[in-house]
């Protein structure tokens, strides 16, 4: 699992997504029992945001593993093979709804695809889902958030909540993000914000340790688009950002 999150406001959006990847091994023995090994591998070097084009990103979580090998490879191949300068991102989530289902039918990983079209300064953001081929649009009239994967945390940080008083339910006060009032640096602190929160706070539960790593971040504006974070392998070594 992951954290993906794209933030959208009227300056540009944000995308930004963790580094960890954790597999699962499936080993049938000689008697038929099939052992499973949960976090056999587990890896913070994963890349899940990608620059499409100088328009268009996507973000990824879900299942990371295609053929017993990591999805960000095909991913990486995805965008070298479908992606073009003029691919807008009804294109980029249609070619996804194709490209993967194609790879493998049962795999269950979730996109979002985020950017402008030619000529507009109105941000567009869908939601892919390959295992059911359906593309969700977001209404991006106003500015707001949409993120995916291991969210659990972040839900209930952001949405209503509400006690059990005498068999009713009372909701607590909830105080709204101001999201129309954010600049693109706004943005990029409350996604950052929002996968850091995570990894912190399930460092000390009893839970899976599935979010991790670098924070990557991606900024688009109808003018172009340029990294604000991203982690690299170059001759002098890994740097993370």
């Amino acid at each position: 699992m992951s954290l993906i999150i794209t933030v959208y406001t009227t300056e540009g959006i944000i995308m930004a997504s963790d580094s960890r990847s954790s597999y699962t091994t499936r080993t049938v023995r000689e008697d038929g029992v099939t052992e499973i090994l949960s976090g056999a591998h587990v890896t913070d070097h994963t890349n899940k945001t990608y620059l499409c084009n100088a328009h268009v990103g996507l973000s990824a979580c879900g299942d990371s593993c295609i053929r017993h090998a990591p999805l960000s490879g095909y991913i990486r191949q995805f965008v070298a093979e479908r992606a073009t300068p003029e691919s807008t991102v009804s294109d980029i989530s249609r070619a996804l709804t194709d490209y993967f289902p194609a790879l493998d039918p049962k795999l269950d990983t979730n996109f979002i695809v985020a950017g402008y079209a030619a000529g507009s300064r109105m941000p567009e953001v869908c939601r892919v889902y390959t295992k059911d081929r359906r593309i969700d649009r977001i209404d991006t009239h106003k500015p707001g958030a949409t993120w995916s994967g291991e969210s659990d945390i972040l839900k209930r940080l952001l949405l209503p909540v509400y006690l059990k008083s005498n068999g009713q339910y009372k909701p607590l006060p909830n105080p709204q993000i101001n999201f129309d009032y954010f600049t693109l640096p706004d943005a990029v602190d409350f996604a950052k914000y929002a996968i850091e929160v995570t990894m912190k706070t399930i460092a000390f539960q009893n839970h899976p340790k599935n979010v991790g790593g670098a924070v990557d971040i991606l900024a688009i504006q109808p003018e172009g688009a340029f990294w604000v974070a991203r982690k690299s392998l170059t001759e002098n070594g890994y740097a993370a950002p």
